[in-house]
């Protein structure tokens, strides 16, 4: 969730997938709440048993940033692989070209996705998904998702919660949407964050 739940790096790419191990490096900016610290122990539990981890939930909710949590806590280093069904995975150690990765027997595998009803999104195929461990990310607390926004801004709690509070309004106002999502939230902080301090809570542009 956002090394607040958001790392620093995005491999995203077109075609072919990508392998990027610096994306397991956590920024040091990780919103630790009683509730994103029961999700991680759930994944770690699952992944010290040698199972593999699929976090599905909406754009915007940290599901990598969990991902680089439960790497770090494990003391494991992570490479981000990306891609879709016309592109093959590529070697980690760099041998372009094989449909397979090279792996060290501690290797495991965190699936991340977002919801079927999402544009372009394709579903995993049964059989991957029943050899895994699926935890379902549909939202977090209030106060989870203003601390999310603190640690990320560094605004003060009390204008995270005022910010959480306008874009949860925005969200129950189109319940067939599933943004704004706390990305949202981050991006207003980091405007507000920008502003001289008396503008911050009374700028009309926000």
């Amino acid at each position: 969730m956002p090394e607040t739940p958001y790392p620093s790096s995005d491999t995203r790419g077109r075609g072919a997938c990508s392998a990027d191990p610096s994306v397991g490096r956590p920024s040091g900016t990780f919103c630790d709440t009683s509730e994103v610290r029961a999700i991680v122990a759930r994944g770690i539990t699952c992944l010290s048993a040698g199972v593999p981890l699929h976090l599905c939930g909406p754009a915007g909710i940290g599901k990598t940033a969990l991902a680089v949590r439960m790497a770090a806590e494990r003391d494991r280093p992570m490479s981000l692989l990306t891609g879709h069904e016309e592109g093959a995975p590529v070697s980690a150690s760099g041998f372009d070209g094989h449909s397979y990765v090279h792996a060290l027997p501690d290797f495991r595998i965190i699936l991340t996705s977002n919801p079927l009803d999402y544009v372009a999104v394709n579903a995993a195929p049964d059989a991957l998904l029943d050899r895994m461990v699926t935890v379902r990310l549909n939202g977090y607390s209030a106060e989870t998702e203003a601390e999310i926004v603190r640690v990320t801004t560094r605004l003060s709690l009390q204008r995270a919660r005022r910010i959480v509070e306008i874009v949860a309004r925005l969200r129950a106002s189109q319940p067939d949407i599933l943004l704004p999502s706390i990305r949202t939230s981050i991006l207003i902080g980091k405007i507000m964050r920008s502003l001289p301090e008396p503008e911050q809570m009374q700028d009309d542009r926000l």
